[in-house]
This record gives structure tokens, C-alpha cells and sequence, in this order.
């Protein structure tokens, strides 16, 4: 590999770096969700997003309607969800363009 593709393929990993992750379909009362929760937050430190989408059935309905859950059913838990993640992911992207920008 030159030293050409080297710098290429390190801008490439840069610009593809995740945001955050997202867990979905979440039961609360899952053991099972736990012991996932601990493996993503060793293997993506940082990178885990405290908003979690809930199972609800309400998804299943938007989908069907061919919706966002929040234009569906906005008092529902998963459009709760939802819009809390959309806030969570704007308070990321404008914390990292203020440190890209040097702020």
C-alpha cells in the first residue's frame, strides 16, 4: 500500500466515524438488554446514545400507514422515543462542529 492510499483510507475512517449508536426494540425488564447495553458500551465507549427506542407497537401501525411513528401516533412511547434521540443527535452533531471549528 502507498502512501497515497494510506492517507486515503485514514480520511476515509475519519469521515465514516459513527456518531453514536442506537438501541432499539429496548424492554427495560430484559436481562438480556442489560448484558447487551454492557457489551456496546465496552466494545463503543462514548459512542452510545442515552435515548433508546421501546418496543411499541405503535411502530408496527405507522409503518403500515406508511408513517413516521411521530406523524401516527406522537403520544406514543416510540415517538417519544424518537424525538428525544432527534434531540440527543442535534446536541452531538453541533457539539462536534463546534470542535472541529475550533469553538
Amino acid at each position: 500500500m502507498d502512501l497515497t492510499s494510506i492517507a486515503l483510507s485514514a480520511t476515509i475512517h475519519s469521515l465514516l466515524s459513527p456518531l453514536g449508536i442506537v438501541l432499539s426494540f429496548w424492554d427495560e425488564r430484559g436481562a438480556i438488554n442489560h448484558d447487551l447495553l454492557d457489551e456496546v458500551n465496552k466494545s463503543f465507549p462514548d459512542k452510545l446514545f442515552s435515548a433508546k427506542i421501546r418496543r411499541d407497537v405503535a411502530i408496527s401501525r405507522a409503518v403500515l400507514q406508511g408513517k413516521s411513528v411521530v406523524e401516527a401516533d406522537p403520544s406514543s412511547l416510540a415517538s417519544e422515543d424518537y424525538q428525544e434521540l432527534a434531540k440527543e443527535f442535534l446536541l452531538k452533531v453541533d457539539n462536534q462542529v463546534l470542535q472541529r471549528s475550533g469553538s
